[in-house]
């Protein structure tokens, strides 16, 4: 066998050596084409994974940022509801709604601030309708109140009609003006009374709407600092460029230019008094 090796001319060993390189080489090329195509393939999916992502968040985040806002605004409306013909829920459907599809899509940091702000706005809402009640209450009462002034007032000025138009034809029956004269009298009495009573029940109603709206103020504030976070988060997410601290500044400074307007409220509800009719 060695005798056949040796046997073997030089130039053949060369050819063979040579051919062995080359089917080396091509090898290696094929197997580093294969792995660059295989990570071409993966970062192509990875980028269209993103993509979509990106694309799915940015449907549910925008429109998550409107109900909240929708939903903050709702609260101050509350107070002036009926709850009688308004279910409370109803206004802030949307809100939680949106709260779970963030639950969804949100990276898992970013559900964090999001479950904090809705866990806090629930709170809220449940609290908001603690207050509300008894100014429903006063809301009811008024408008019985000012039924029951309007009917015996509406009856005192019809009996004085009567009495008007027995003085115009000359009707001399003076028992029954006199009569008409007693009717008056207790109709306008009861008007009275009820008008009396419906204006303090008004006090009492711009009193606790002018301590509903400091609180709805203080409570807004509160919740109003865990939307940092949640936005901060959510720009994160949509790859803006997000600076907490400019979001503190901006809610504190709406909090002072809303506080002005607050006092400019109670001030009005302090002097405000309804007309007895």
């Amino acid at each position: 066998m060695l005798n056949l090796l040796n046997s073997i001319p030089n130039v053949v060993w060369s050819g063979v050596i040579a051919s062995v390189i080359t089917l080396l080489g091509v090898f290696l090329s094929n197997m580093s084409n294969n792995r660059r195509f295989r990570l071409q393939l993966k970062h192509e999916s990875l980028e269209k994974e993103r993509a979509r992502a990106a694309d799915l968040r940015r449907d549910v985040y925008l429109p998550a940022a409107e109900e909240v806002t929708k939903a903050m605004s709702f609260l101050s409306s509350l107070a002036k509801a009926d709850l009688r013909k308004v279910n409370p829920m109803d206004g802030v459907q949307g809100f939680f709604a949106a709260s779970a599809k963030l639950h969804l899509v949100a990276d898992e940091k970013t559900a964090v601030p999001v479950a904090e702000f809705s866990a806090a706005f629930g709170q809220l809402l449940m609290r908001v309708i603690a207050k509300i009640i008894p100014i429903q209450k006063l809301q009811i009462d008024i408008e019985i109140l000012d039924g029951l002034y309007e009917k015996f007032q509406a009856d005192a000025n019809r009996v004085l009609a009567e009495r008007g138009i027995m003085v115009e034809t000359g009707n001399g029956d003076r028992a029954l003006f006199e009569l008409l004269g007693k009717a008056f009298e207790m109709h306008q009495e009861m008007a009275t009374e009820y008008a009396q009573e419906r204006t303090e029940k008004w006090k009492s109603h711009n009193e606790l709407m002018r301590l509903f709206v400091t609180f709805l103020m203080t409570e807004i504030r509160t919740v109003g600092r865990l939307q940092i976070p949640l936005l901060v988060a959510l720009r994160k997410d949509l790859g803006f460029n997000t600076d907490s601290g400019f979001y503190l500044a901006q809610l504190e400074k709406q909090y002072q230019a809303m506080s002005v307007e607050i006092d400019n409220v109670n001030a009005s509800l302090e002097t405000e008094m309804p007309l007895n009719g």
